[in-house]
């Protein structure tokens, strides 16, 4: 290359880099290295790192479609297990495997039976997250306990550290009691953080709780919906619609005949006049 002043520029050369660099010769492919390194190209098996939740078949797509219904979270599920699933659009990611059977979205393709078995089997899983949370409540009054004494503990430890370090001489007897007592204030903090993790199981348990609450309600919904419409039931209605008619078909009997004869007509639990007052001059007024 010339410079400006019309004299050659040597550096670039001399430091081994030439106009091929522009024109993209010699170029570093970071990717063709890294290919290179691992000892070529990766087939499709070994690329795919992924596997179906249901068959655990290699796949590791994922759809818009393909959600948890409980938690909507996306889930891994192969062509093959989409077809074959027997409710359409329903899945379930690992945290909700044991609801596969019994928390569905849509609940108007099942039938009463498979209704009531779905609300009992979710009956059985609040009571046992109940009895489940009891427990997860004694262990948080552990942990506020556990939090009390490692404060006292390390208060005291201070304290102590204070009066040894401005005592000259120090007594070995001393500093193995120390140095138990960092000990056990170590134990107490395991401790406290197994309690922290219990705490945020069970507020994961709560709101695992929480949902099945709702389900439950919709179940409940939807079974008196169907028992209304059941065959066994559609005489109680057909009745009720029996009866109105009857009372309704005289009064419509009269108000019809005395419109066409202008005349004063009674029935069995109202009496038909002429008001001007009201829209169209009839009116009803009990007897």
């Amino acid at each position: 290359p010339v410079r400006a002043d019309g004299e050659t520029d040597t550096t670039a050369a001399e430091a081994g880099l030439n106009t091929s660099a522009s024109t993209g010769e010699n170029v570093l492919d970071p990717c063709k290295e890294k290919t290179e390194t691992m000892g070529g190209e990766l087939d499709a098996a070994q690329s795919v790192v992924g596997r179906c939740i249901d068959c655990a078949s290699q796949h590791d797509v994922y759809s818009g479609f393909i959600v948890c219904t409980v938690c909507r979270m996306p889930v891994l599920v192969c062509p093959s297990c989409v077809q074959s699933n027997p409710a359409q659009g329903e899945y379930h990611c690992s945290r909700h495997r044991d609801l596969k059977e019994l928390y569905f979205t849509v609940l108007t393709s099942f039938t009463l039976e498979q209704l009531q078995a779905q609300l009992a089997g979710l009956e059985e899983l609040v009571k046992d997250s109940a009895s489940h949370l009891e427990q997860v409540r004694m262990q948080e009054r552990q942990q506020r306990a556990l939090q009390k004494q490692r404060q006292y503990d390390a208060k005291r430890k201070a304290c102590m550290l204070h009066q040894k370090a401005s005592d000259s001489a120090t007594n070995p007897a001393d500093s193995a009691n120390m140095e138990r007592e960092a000990n056990d204030n170590d134990a107490l903090s395991a401790k406290e953080q197994t309690a922290e993790e219990l705490s945020i199981g069970a507020q994961l348990g709560k709101t695992r709780r929480r949902t099945l609450r709702k389900q439950i309600e919709r179940l409940q919904a939807r079974i008196a919906a169907l028992t209304v419409t059941t065959p066994g039931t559609s005489s109680s209605a057909s009745t009720n619609q029996a009866q109105c008619e009857s009372t309704v078909a005289p009064i419509a009997e009269a108000v019809a005949s005395t419109a066409a004869t202008g005349a004063e007509t009674s029935v069995a639990d109202g009496e038909v006049q002429y008001n001007p007052k009201t829209r169209g001059g009839w009116g009803f007024w009990k007897t």
